[in-house]
């Protein structure tokens, strides 16, 4: 089985305060894998199907369909396709001035680094977009640079998330879920969460018994 690869990648990188390095779709082999390496950017991966495994030195993600992980630059990561079932997945390498203070706002995290939430077509069709309007003329930058912050305002519109500061209890909740999902397995606990999401034990509760019906530890069960 061929791997079914589409990608563009920019030799202008440093017009803009943020600019699109790379971008793509592929449909993976089975085991196919990357790293273990480092990236020079950030670079966000939206699975449309299939089935992986992301690691990264804060843990292991066994994603599916529907999960958006981002690589953090210079870090030391690896990812995998399942043997059987194969990811296939949309993905846009960017950096800039802008991209640490979006991606943080998007809900992204070091320890984290992975979103779950149900963004329909739409992210993998803006992502598809700005591979439709890739090029090197000044123009072409501008262009796909502007279909990237769409894509990481959809982002940070649709994951529930938003800044420390301003996290509603429902914010809360998708947050602690998000965190839990990808780190249940390292035997985490209650305070972890909370920790993890910067509130008390108590309001974390509280959260979690409006949007859930359940407590933090019971959803951790």
């Amino acid at each position: 089985m061929n791997t079914d690869r589409h990608s563009f990648k920019s030799d202008q990188t440093d017009a803009l305060s943020l600019s699109v390095y790379n971008v793509g779709y592929e449909k993976c082999q089975g085991l196919h894998s990357w790293g273990s390496g480092v990236r020079d950017h950030y670079l966000i991966h939206h699975i449309i199907s299939g089935k992986g495994v992301y690691k990264t030195p804060q843990g292991e993600y066994h994603l599916s369909a529907g999960d958006t992980f981002l690589i953090y630059p210079y870090t030391v990561i690896t990812y995998t396709a399942d043997k059987n079932d194969p990811w296939e997945y949309y993905w846009a390498g960017f950096n800039g001035s802008d991209a640490e203070f979006i991606l943080d706002r998007a809900g992204f995290t070091r320890d984290c680094p992975v979103i779950s939430a149900d963004f329909g077509s739409e992210l993998k069709d803006s992502l598809e977009r700005i591979y439709r309007l890739s090029g090197n003329r000044s123009s072409d930058l501008v262009k796909m640079t502007g279909q990237l912050y769409i894509t990481l305002g959809i982002l940070m519109e649709r994951s529930g998330s938003q800044s420390r500061s301003g996290s509603t209890a429902k914010g809360y909740v998708t947050k602690a879920k998000n965190y839990i999902a990808h780190n249940y397995t390292l035997g985490i606990g209650v305070e972890n969460a909370t920790d993890f999401v910067g509130v008390s034990r108590a309001t974390l509760y509280r959260a979690f018994m409006e949007y859930e019906g359940l407590s933090p530890a019971q959803y951790i069960t």
